[in-house]
């Protein structure tokens, strides 16, 4: 198995976060990395658009705080601070906050994330500081 990029770990974090809150969420498949041509071509009949946000998460009524439920796009950069959006990101980003009842937001790191959606939930747990290893990540 490859070794686990710095966003990459951040993302597990985070899904772990959401997975012990029980949080319902899904991954956007927008990403390349190395694809043969047949997946290219899949991938723009699909409508996959680069850019899009890593993350849908939806903050429903056993979790939020008021009001109705939340959806949130999640765009995930490395918690190092090396991690730029980039401008068709930001594009995204800014298209979906302008949409009624949806937030979007970049994160840089897991706990950067985990603190914006604090905002939005019942109880604010501490962000999960734990690392995964590559065993951890096998076994969710």
């Amino acid at each position: 198995m490859k070794p686990l990029t710095p966003e990459d770990r951040e993302i597990v974090k985070l899904r772990r976060w959401l997975h012990s809150k029980f949080i319902e969420h899904f991954h956007i498949k927008n990403e390349k990395k190395n694809p043969g041509w047949n997946e290219l071509r899949e991938d723009k009949m699909r409508g996959i658009s680069g850019g899009a946000p890593d993350y849908a998460i939806v903050i429903d009524k056993k979790h939020r705080k008021s009001g109705w439920n939340k959806l949130i796009f999640c765009e995930m950069k490395r918690g190092d601070g090396k991690g730029v959006a980039s401008a068709k990101q930001k594009h995204w980003i800014q298209l979906l906050k302008d949409c009624e009842g949806v937030s979007a937001f970049v994160a840089h790191g897991a706990d950067d994330a985990i603190s914006y959606l604090s905002s939005f939930i019942q109880i604010i747990p501490p962000p999960c500081t734990e690392v995964p290893t590559e065993q951890d990540i096998l076994n969710m």
